[in-house]
């Protein structure tokens, strides 16, 4: 079998979208924005094409939220391709896009695909440190759930037109306390924002107000008509055991139904267990779960 690597082209990009949902096990829609995603965001995409068809894709890619010197490398190839190298063929070919002065590359995976997907990552000396957690929640039969306590004033607000609030950057700072942050570093405000602006859709953003300082917020972003991404909810150290974030997050539910939305969806990192416990309280399900792979280049050069 001859399989050729090259750079994706338009005529392309119906394969592509049909092999991103079929390895994402995401639906057509969902495929087409992670391509326009990936359109923004990568330094290099290509294809592996066996008798005329695409088979396989992979993408070097440099997302606002990734620390600098790091870069996200990403191999998919379809079902009956599987096994034939086509997935090495990508990899080696993607490798050599990486940037000079690259000190990390990141992978991703489904835990669904762990039985495939970890012994070839590590066999490419890719070390799995990170278990995120996807739940969904269905809002056609939401309801107003938290009470707000007296002492607390809820503001809804988009989240780009506080770019400039150093009180929401430090509450932003300062309420991160999840287990992604500790291994790969703590984000800003305003990388947040600049990753959402990649998208060019709707965000909103619930702030929590006591004595007019914000103590808790949630940040969600909107993904099509009806499905929201939430992406964050974080309390401020000096106000938690109030239940805050349970707050939080049910005022944002109330103002995406007012928007229109049907579902949402959330990662969280398996060992945070504090926001796991809000998420299920409020009717999340787990959905399935996300793997985050690292390979130190100081330790395993790309060659």
């Amino acid at each position: 079998m001859t399989v050729e690597v090259r750079q994706m082209a338009d005529a392309d990009r119906p394969a592509v979208i049909r092999l991103l949902a079929e390895t994402s096990r995401e639906s057509p829609a969902g495929a087409q924005r992670t391509l326009e995603y990936l359109d923004k965001v990568a330094l290099v995409h290509l294809v592996a094409v066996v008798d005329g068809a695409v088979v396989g894709r992979a993408s070097v890619a440099r997302p606002p939220m990734l620390p600098e010197g790091t870069v996200a490398l990403n191999v998919g190839v379809t079902g009956p391709s599987r096994g034939q190298g086509v997935g090495a063929a990508l990899f080696d070919r993607a490798a050599r896009s990486v940037p000079p002065g690259t000190g990390r590359v990141m992978g991703f995976s489904d835990d669904r695909d762990d039985h495939a997907v970890l012994p070839w990552l590590a066999r490419r000396h890719f070390d799995p440190f990170q278990h995120s957690i996807a739940s969904e929640l269905d809002l056609t039969g939401w309801r107003p759930d938290a009470p707000v306590p007296s002492d607390v004033t809820v503001r809804v607000v988009d989240p780009q037109a506080t770019r400039d609030d150093p009180a929401v950057a430090r509450l932003y700072v300062d309420s991160d306390t999840s287990p992604e942050a500790d291994e790969i570093g703590g984000t800003t405000w305003s990388t947040q924002l600049d990753a959402a602006a990649v998208d060019r859709t709707r965000g909103r953003l619930v702030l929590l107000d006591v004595a007019g300082a914000p103590v808790a917020m949630s940040l969600a972003q909107q993904d099509s008509d009806t499905d929201w991404d939430v992406l964050y909810t974080g309390v401020h150290p000096a106000a938690r055991g109030r239940g805050l974030a349970r707050v939080a997050k049910a005022a944002l539910h109330d103002d995406l139904v007012r928007l229109g939305a049907t579902r949402l969806e959330t990662y969280n990192e398996a060992g945070n267990a504090g926001i796991r416990h809000v998420n299920a309280s409020l009717g999340y399900v787990r959905l399935k779960g996300a793997r985050r792979h690292r390979r130190d280049l100081a330790a395993h050069p790309l060659s």
